[in-house]
């Protein structure tokens, strides 16, 4: 079977045109922020609440599952901050979560608002919902990201350990027979290895398949193919970028030579915005590929017209 590539240009060149039409770049620098300034209150609430329940000493070493998915400066901020919080006392701690939650909550839900707003001008809708409708979007968006992150958080470090450790439970006969339980043992690294990064890449693509549900003022019930594939398209497109700048910031380092000592957070917030861009980007390639559903039923009603 052959592939005629060139059908596929007008779709991807109409797809660019979206994208630079609908102003993604501009929101996206809007939400990443946003999205900069909550981090370090998000940060001042985690360790609180960690710590409540949890030595927070231990947390830097459990966020070590980071390292390989995010650029080395932004882990490096996170893990400054979580040393420094985690070395405050209890009745401190007690104090900075309340006063951490309130601007956690504001300046995440601002994000989550512009990132609303920003996904529903990508569509090509106009914002109809009242104000209170719009806000209780953005909070509920902004509670579930806030726990999402935690339970995905949880699940790099836990699943880990439990897949590591799974051999040593089912090396038994009454489980599992020896040599299906050593080749067990002999895949358990690499799956081991493989299972953080997948929680992380499988909660991206929840979260953008969420937004691309409820972000938009659909008219009607939308369709899953007007929203899956940009998701997964958006996914594939956070991975590779988050990879190339990470190789970029390891190799051509120019961001601390240039901002001094902001180079850190310049290196967080331009994080932020290639990652709020490929979400955004994967809300154009939907709306494109709805545009495109649309024109085709107008031209089959018209040919079936044109025949009666």
């Amino acid at each position: 079977m052959k592939i005629n590539a060139k059908k596929y240009v007008p779709f991807w060149r109409g797809v660019m045109l979206h994208a630079a039409n609908s102003q993604t770049g501009l929101s996206a620098a809007g939400c990443a922020f946003f999205a900069t300034l909550s981090l370090f209150p998000a940060l001042s609430a985690l360790i609180p609440l960690y710590g409540l329940a949890f030595d927070p000493e231990t947390i830097g070493s459990q966020l070590e599952v980071l390292q390989e998915m995010l650029p080395p400066e932004a882990y490096e901020l996170i893990l400054h901050c979580v040393n420094i919080l985690s070395s405050k006392s209890s009745a401190s701690m007690t104090v900075s979560l309340i006063i951490a939650l309130i601007v956690a909550l504001w300046s995440a839900s601002a994000g989550s608002k512009a990132m609303l707003s920003a996904i529903n001008i990508a569509y090509g809708f106009k914002e109809n919902r009242s104000i209170f409708a719009f806000q209780s979007l953005g909070l509920l968006v902004t509670l579930l990201g806030i726990l999402g992150t935690i339970l995905t958080i949880s699940s790099m470090v836990a699943l880990p350990a439990i897949v590591d450790n799974l051999p040593q439970y089912l090396d038994q006969p009454d489980y599992m027979p020896p040599d299906s339980a050593r080749m067990l043992q002999n895949f358990t690294p690499v799956l081991a290895h493989w299972v953080a990064p997948g929680c992380m890449v499988f909660f991206v693509f929840l979260v953008l398949t969420f937004l691309y549900r409820f972000a938009p003022c659909w008219i009607t019930q939308p369709s899953f193919k007007w929203i899956l594939p940009g998701a997964f398209m958006a996914t594939i497109v956070w991975i590779a970028v988050t990879i190339l700048f990470s190789w970029y910031l390891a190799h051509f380092d120019n961001f601390n030579s240039v901002y001094g000592p902001f180079g850190t957070v310049a290196t967080v917030m331009m994080w932020f915005f290639v990652s709020v861009y490929a979400a955004l980007f994967g809300a154009v390639l939907n709306a494109e590929i709805r545009e495109l559903e649309r024109l085709r039923e107008l031209n089959q009603i018209q040919l079936e017209e044109g025949t009666l």
